[in-house]
């Protein structure tokens, strides 16, 4: 927090989700998305592994999240969105494992 404080960039882009609030996205930390959305954060920045917040949470299955960047603003639907993949529907599909079997 002492870095937003500070004057650091909220949006500030690299790594693999390509943004803070992609990556907490992603992991499911609601208090970090609630910290990044009020300081600030672009709740429709696009890039990284999943091309955006919302996309992120979805596909890690944290609906929780996917809601609290509904109420922010977060854009739900694109034309480049299957139906299967529009976050509210992603989030609530079970996920499924691949398991090895060795003999």
């Amino acid at each position: 927090m002492l870095l937003l404080d500070k004057g650091a960039d909220v949006n500030a882009d690299g790594g693999k989700y390509g943004n803070a609030l992609q990556a907490a996205s992603a992991e499911g930390h609601r208090a970090i998305v609630t910290l990044l959305l009020d300081k600030g954060a672009d709740v429709n920045a696009d890039g990284g592994k999943y091309g955006n917040a919302i996309q992120a949470a979805s596909a890690e299955g944290h609906q929780e999240i996917v809601t609290l960047l509904q109420t922010r603003g977060a854009i739900t639907l694109s034309s480049k969105w299957s139906s299967a993949s529009i976050p509210t529907n992603s989030a609530k599909r079970p996920r499924l494992m691949e398991l090895e079997h060795s003999d």
